[in-house]
């Protein structure tokens, strides 16, 4: 293959790299926990859409995890960057949190943090 072709399917897909980001439209901003509640901030970049947030606890004790909870909550995701909110009561330790948004059965977010009370 002449080096020319090389740059340019290069330049092609670097141009693909930069469109297709935008086509993601949910996402989480950030995660905090004050000690009786989980605050999420998601985004949805699209139209106004039912989904569901699971929150999954896992206390990390000895490199170990054992899970604490696992729960499902439905919200109304509307357009543009909110805040909300999940009940959660941990008592003092180390927990890794998985936060999962799901839209239509699908993932379309996630993030794993570490948090400890």
């Amino acid at each position: 293959m002449p080096p020319r072709h090389r740059v340019l399917i290069l330049v092609g897909l670097l141009i693909c790299c930069c469109i297709l980001p935008g086509c993601l439209s949910f996402g989480i901003a950030d995660v905090r926990y004050d000690g009786s509640r989980l605050s999420l901030r998601l985004s949805n970049s699209g139209e106004a859409r039912d989904a569901a947030i699971q929150v999954s606890v896992f206390r990390v004790k000895d490199l170990a995890q054992e899970e604490v909870s696992t729960d499902f909550h439905t919200v109304r995701l509307a357009s543009g960057d909110h805040e909300y909110t999940v009940p959660l009561t941990l008592p003092p330790g180390s927990y890794k949190l998985y936060v999962y948004l799901i839209v239509d059965n699908d993932r379309k977010a996630s993030v794993i943090q570490d948090i400890t009370v």
